[in-house]
């Protein structure tokens, strides 16, 4: 009784099968994980076309009628969705975003209606890297009392006696 994939029963049973190592079985779980995600994907499609084919008019009428109410509420809160989205990933980041009400906020909307919080990263990180200037500190300006005599008339001979005396400047 020997197996047949047993070492002793010959070559082994990868051989030339492309064997998995260490280094390659991450790459390998992830190109089953793929196909399996394609396959389940088409499988679903397959079962919503199969389920559609049953639905009767009336209950088709239903289904049709449920989606346009789901698109029609998505597209009148949808930019209020969007505006709180970029509020919030603003407030992350440190921008201010209250100019919102300027923008075509349908273009942060992604395809199913609802905020695409990639596209809107993009905004806020672009408005961040071009920041507010910085000032330099404006040490020493402002309003100070006079250091000199007051001037009580505007006499040129008298202000020209001031100066030469220095007391003017």
């Amino acid at each position: 009784m020997s197996d047949e994939n047993s070492p002793e029963a010959g070559a082994p049973a990868d051989a030339g099968q492309g064997e998995t190592t260490p280094e390659t079985a991450p790459a390998a779980l992830q190109a089953a994980l793929t196909q399996a995600q394609e396959e389940a994907a088409q499988l679903r499609a397959e079962l919503e076309a199969a389920r559609q084919a049953e639905l009767t008019d009336q209950e088709r009428a239903l289904e049709d009628a449920k989606a346009e109410a789901r698109r029609s509420a998505l597209a009148e809160l949808g930019t209020e969705l969007v505006k709180a989205e970029l509020r919030a990933q603003g407030a992350a980041a440190g921008v201010d975003v209250a100019d919102v009400e300027y923008l075509n906020l349908s273009a942060f909307t992604g395809e199913d209606g609802r905020p695409d919080a990639e596209r809107i990263g993009d905004y806020i990180g672009k408005q961040k890297t071009k920041g507010r200037p910085e000032f330099a500190d404006l040490d020493g300006v402002g309003t100070f009392p006079s250091r000199g005599p007051a001037v009580s008339s505007m006499d040129p001979t008298e202000l020209a006696d001031m100066i030469t005396d220095g007391r003017f400047l």
